[in-house]
């Protein structure tokens, strides 16, 4: 049986529907919607790594080349701070 292989057009379609009310509410905040930004939240939108809760190194890592450190935690804390995630400690 052959697996039937997803359309990436059609993909990135669903990802950005499944997004849209997310980023509509960070526009109503005020925040500006960046790339880096579109990209941990549809990381966040794709659920959890395994069983644990994302953190900062393991939602870097799952991005590879896509975003820098230190531009996860600014999209992190844009993203906290327009309420759409929560910070447990």
């Amino acid at each position: 049986m052959k697996r039937r292989e997803t359309d990436p057009d059609e993909s990135d379609r669903a990802s950005r529907e499944k997004a849209a009310p997310y980023l509509e509410k960070l526009r109503q905040g005020k925040v500006k919607v960046t790339a880096n930004r579109q990209r941990v939240l549809a990381r966040f939108l794709t659920g959890m790594e395994g069983d644990k809760p994302w953190t900062l190194q393991s939602m870097h890592r799952s991005l590879g080349r896509e975003c820098d450190l230190s531009s996860v935690y600014r999209a992190l804390s844009a993203l906290r701070g327009a309420g759409l995630l929560e910070e447990f400690r």
